[in-house]
């Protein structure tokens, strides 16, 4: 008797493949590492092994928990019979409404493409235009149930009902649930995008308008992802957003589901990137903690620019002596929630310090001030001189990030929220603004840029 075999899609694990950004070989190794096999084969065979799955989808049991498991998903989603990929469902609603087109009887679908495409003209961008709108219809029918809708989606598609509530993804469903101070919000949102959105709503204002020490904290516990923002060291004075992605369960309410790889990606970077510009601390879904340790290691990165604004030519790492403030004065600080906004304001007065004898080269009119995460100040010597255009120079002349100082001369990036990058702006300007203000001296020692070949 022949080893027993399980079936699954070999199109749909080689689409997972390609999606995770893994190789044969890479796959080959994770399945061997999961399987804890004690005589490991070498690549060569481990990559034959794989390479016959992904052609005739053939496996064993065991093996095809190995890669639900590597890619996240469940063994119906392997056996091609779970959620499709949105793309392929969106190419089967586009070619299911060109062979209803095709027929030239379906009034209903005509009319559906002068509302949709705003034109009863066929072509690729209406037909296209058309798919998405029924197909996010569906997905949204799906859940709702609404017999009228269905009966409107039937006319347009000319599908029954059985076939319009076989599994369809579009953008998917999230349940969104957050609770804080204030707020109590429970609702179902469309996609990535709504989720990020629904927390960029409901935090619109930085976590702690008091202080400077508010933070982010982001986990994941399959299949649900929580924010933690806490806007004071107060322990009561804390928003907990959680969210899972959902699905339709048969007419029945909504079961959870787990997030596929594209969807976690695409929610994380865009979480991350806003908690970056909201708290100036931050703890990442991977428990990646920013800054590390003591915020008296923050230091502000200077990156100057010579001929070209886009090769940097120098950098000044700005210290603001911070070791120098007194444990007691840090102490205070840190019960009022505001070690970071003290840690900043010694920054910035060495900053001004050490960049007023560059200022000063240029009357201040060549000057202006910008921030986006981080703060640029851009030349335009054309403005106070007479000679060619050419022979000018324009455009970001100085960067100014904020970093952690995570070893010797080796700086990693870090949080640093609007406000606060927007109020260096604000100190920066009023600087050139007043030439009479102190830190603001032609004749200020002057400090020297470190050469450089790159941005850091």
């Amino acid at each position: 008797m022949g080893r027993p075999t399980f079936i699954i899609d070999p199109q749909r694990l080689r689409d997972l493949r390609t999606e995770a950004g893994k190789t044969l070989l890479d796959v080959a190794k994770d399945i061997q590492a999961k399987l804890g096999m004690k005589h490991p084969s070498n690549d060569a065979t481990l990559l034959s092994c794989y390479q016959r799955i992904e052609r005739t989808g053939n496996t064993s049991r065991r093996r095809a928990d190995a890669l639900a498991d590597i890619f996240e998903v469940t063994i119906e989603v392997l056996q091609g019979k779970g959620t499709p990929k949105p793309s392929d469902y969106l190419a089967r609603i586009t070619s299911l409404l060109r062979e209803q087109f095709s027929t030239g009887t379906n009034e209903v679908l005509i009319r559906a493409l002068e509302q949709s495409a705003g034109t009863s003209e066929l072509n690729d961008e209406s037909i296209s235009l058309l798919a998405e709108d029924i197909a996010d219809r569906i997905e949204a029918a799906q859940l709702g149930r609404n017999p009228s809708e269905l009966a409107v989606l039937t006319e347009i598609t000319g599908l029954p009902e059985s076939e319009l509530l076989k599994p369809a993804n579009v953008r998917g469903h999230w349940l969104f649930i957050a609770n804080g101070p204030g707020i109590h919000r429970t609702e179902l949102v469309r996609g990535t995008s709504g989720v990020a959105w629904c927390v960029r709503d409901i935090v619109e204002a930085p976590p702690d308008s008091y202080g400077s020490d508010g933070s982010i904290r982001m986990f994941r516990d399959e299949p649900w992802f929580r924010l933690e923002i806490r806007r004071s060291s107060h322990p009561t004075n804390v928003i907990r957003i959680d969210f899972v992605r959902c699905d339709p369960s048969n007419g029945k309410g909504i079961s959870w589901s787990r997030a596929t790889w594209r969807e976690r990606f695409l929610l994380e970077r865009s979480l991350k990137e806003w908690a970056y510009d909201t708290a100036n601390f931050v703890s990442d879904f991977d428990g990646r903690q920013s800054p590390t340790g003591d915020v008296r290691r923050l230091r502000l990165l200077v990156t100057e620019y010579g001929e070209s604004p886009i090769r940097p030519t120098g950098r000044i790492v700005i210290s603001g002596n911070l070791s120098e403030i007194p444990d007691r004065t840090f102490e205070r600080f840190q019960c009022e929630n505001l070690t970071h906004n003290l840690v900043l304001s010694w920054l910035a007065g060495d900053l001004k310090r050490s960049l007023a004898p560059f200022l000063a080269e240029h009357p201040q009119m060549c000057w202006s001030i910008g921030h986006c995460g981080q703060v640029t100040i851009t030349l335009d010597e054309h403005k106070a001189r007479k000679r060619p255009l050419l022979e000018c120079y324009f455009g970001v002349k100085y960067r100014i990030r904020l970093v952690e100082e995570v070893g010797d001369n080796e700086f990693s990036p870090v949080p640093w929220r609007i406000k606060d990058v927007k109020q260096l702006c604000d100190e920066i300007q009023n600087m050139l603004d007043d030439p009479n203000e102190q830190s603001f001296i032609a004749d200020e020692p002057r400090r020297a840029f470190e050469p450089c070949v790159a941005e850091e």
